[in-house]
Order: C-alpha cells, then structure tokens, then sequence
C-alpha cells in the first residue's frame, strides 16, 4: 500500500495541479495526515520544487482553545493562515487535504465557530481571489484517518479498507491515472456543452423527499467541469456545475446527506427560498449551525452554485457516506450557498466582484455546498423560448 500512496502524491501533484519546476507549493493538512504531507513533500522535491511549505493544523488543540475563553483566536498560530497570503502572492499550487475526525467540534459552541470562520476567510482574501479566478493551481483530496475509517467502517482493518476505497473512487490503479481521467472528464464536458447550447433560463428540481424548488440562471451563464481549467480542483470530480442568478431562486429544498460544517454535524434540513434567499430553515441536527452560517454575511443566504451530479456515479454506488463534504458532493446533485464562481459567466474571470455581482452572481466570505440529489431527483429545463427539457430523470442525467 505504500507505493500505491506515493502513486496518489504523484497523481494529485503532475496530474491534478500540474506543477512545475521550481514553482512554489504550499500543502495544508492535520497532524493526523501529517505523514502523507510529508509524503508529498518528498515526491515533489524529485519533481523539482524546492520552495515547500507544509501547514500543519492541530485540530485537537483549535478544540481546546475553542473551548476556552481565549480571544482573538485568529491571531493564534493554531488558527493563522497569514502564510496563505504569502504564498499566493508567489504563485504557488496549493495541495489541501481534507480528512474528517468526527465529532470532534460537537461541544463547541457554533456561534464561536462561525465568528473564527469569518475571520479565517478575511485573512486570506487574496488567495480566495486568486482561487476563483483560476489564477493559482489548487486541488483538494481526501487522505484517511483511524478515527474517520472506523466511524465509516467498523471493521478491525477500517485505516486499510477506506485507504482502498478512496484509491478506488480517484483511479489509482489504473495503470495511468492521468489518462484514466483525461477519458473520464471528456465525457464530462460532452454533458457541459450540450448544458451550455440549451439556452437555459430556469431549473425545477423535484424529488420523493419534498423538493420543489426553481433555480434561474443569469444571462451569459456557463457550465462548467474540472475539464475547463488547467488543473483539478477538486478529486474526486464528478459534477457539472453553474453559478446561479443571485435574487431568483424559489421553493424548498431537502437535504440528502449530512453536512459537515466547521466540524460540526448537520443533517436531515431543508431550506425555503424567496426572491433567491433562504428566508426558513428546518434541521434535525446542527440547525444553530445552519443559522450561523447563513448570518456569515449579506449575501450568505444566497446561493453561489448548483452542480449536476448523476446518481449513478462511483461514489454514489459505493454506498458509503462519507461526512466529507469532497466525497459526498461528487455522489450527489448539490447546491451551495454563498461565493459563485467567476467561470459561469462569460468572460467573469476578468470582471472584478462589483462587476460580477451586477451581472448576478453572489458574492460572500463563503461557499458551502450541500447535496440535494438522490434516485428520484427530476430536473426540468426552461429554455429562454419556452421549451421544456427533462434533463435528469431517477437521479441521472439523459442528455
């Protein structure tokens, strides 16, 4: 298993983020992941970078301040990004790994949280921008942990079973996982130019839970997928994906797998839009979260993204939910509320945020996403001379 871990390090550095030589590389991680970092690291430096930066975050020690009467967390060197600011500046790639402990963050309070989160999202501002614009490689993937593996698993060999699985769900033994990619996206962006020719003006989501809701795109929208961009952003990627108008989203929308947000556990919502703001919230569980999310800002309560994601997909047929929002996404359709992206509109990646949000996307310190797909989702397309096009049916795209 360890060469096939430094084959993932390979992949996710020449295939993913594309390095090269002598470019500047930032990787973020959690002690718990501390080893493949270090992994990482390693490969890349036979790939010719010198300039390499690991962030390492203790996530139980950000507990305990947490938990305590500390103030200005965010200047504390547990919590300070400041170095992200430096680094995009530099034009680095930036390799983020995400690996969930759970419930590690269910006795903090989520008022505390969603205040440090703002502050987070401020300090590194310059590198949001540069983000959203494509302008810096970045890419994001999961690495396991014993805790996550055994709350997914159970199984006395858990660490080796969700180490397998994620090798299995981004291609890794393929014999070229770069290929098997290439391939894989191809088909993608077929689905994302029949999207972009339909002239799309809105979108009726239904499903068995209770959805019923509208989204309207702006003009001069653009769907996009990971195929657009010189790198990978996400891996796993499986969606197709939207920024949509920001004061035109109507109806209700149920939740269709929990929501991991600031550590905390979110699940069984769902969320009623007016004149495109969530104006009612429902949860089960983490609702207090909810609420403090959608207060980040102005314009957290609308939405940035709606993304096309089959029901028939690899993750998805893995039947695991994985309570890691980068896994769980790429199962299902999902919304997200907050930041649009720059690239669905035409030419937005040389527009500045005023500009964009006079053209009708959202503008917000965050970008949450949140899965609303499952086998029954049915999505109908309006086009802007009135036609009606079925282009989900039981969860899958027939386009």
């Amino acid at each position: 298993m360890n060469e096939t871990k430094r084959k993932y390090a390979r992949f996710i550095l020449k295939d993913c983020l594309k390095v090269k030589k002598d470019q500047p590389l930032m990787i973020t991680g959690y002690t718990h992941v501390e080893d493949f970092m270090k992994l990482l690291e390693e490969e890349a430096k036979t790939m010719g970078l010198t300039d390499i930066y690991l962030k390492v975050e203790d996530k139980e020690k950000q507990r305990e301040l947490l938990l305590s009467d500390e103030e200005n967390l965010e200047n504390h060197i547990c919590f300070n990004r400041s170095i992200w600011e430096e680094y995009a500046k530099k034009d680095a790639a930036f390799a983020h790994i995400v690996s969930l402990i759970p419930h590690l963050m269910d006795d903090v309070n989520p008022k505390k949280l969603s205040k440090l989160n703002t502050k987070l999202q401020k300090q590194i501002s310059l590198y949001r921008e540069r983000q959203n614009k494509g302008e810096i490689p970045w890419c994001i993937f999961a690495v396991p942990n014993e805790p996550w593996a055994k709350e997914l698993f159970h199984e006395e060999n858990a660490f080796e079973k969700l180490w397998d699985t994620i090798f299995k769900i981004c291609g890794i033994y393929e014999e070229d996982p770069g290929k098997f990619w290439d391939k894989k996206l191809e088909e993608i962006e077929r689905k994302t130019n029949v999207l972009n020719e339909m002239q799309i003006e809105k979108l009726h989501y239904t499903n068995d839970l209770g959805t019923d809701l509208t989204i309207y795109l702006p003009e001069d929208y653009v769907w996009a997928s990971a195929k657009d961009g010189e790198f990978i952003a996400n891996m796993p990627t499986e969606e197709i994906f939207t920024s949509p108008q920001r004061d035109k989203t109507e109806g209700i929308v149920y939740s269709t797998k929990p929501l991991l947000y600031n550590g905390v556990f979110i699940d069984h919502f769902h969320l009623t839009f007016q004149e495109g703001k969530v104006v009612s919230i429902e949860a089960e569980n983490g609702k207090e979260m909810l609420e403090e999310m959608i207060k980040m800002d102005e314009n957290a309560p609308y939405l940035g993204e709606c993304a096309l994601v089959d029901y028939d997909s690899p993750i998805s047929n893995s039947r695991i939910v994985f309570e890691e929002t980068l896994l769980d996404e790429n199962a299902s359709c999902h919304l997200a509320i907050g930041e649009s992206f720059s690239e669905c509109i035409k030419n937005g990646k040389t527009m500045s945020k005023e500009e964009l949000f006079e053209k009708g996307l959202n503008q917000s310190l965050i970008h949450v996403d949140f899965m609303v797909g499952d086998a029954t989702m049915k999505i109908v397309a309006t086009t802007k001379k009135g036609e009606e096009i079925t282009i989900m049916e039981e969860g899958n795209l027939i386009i």
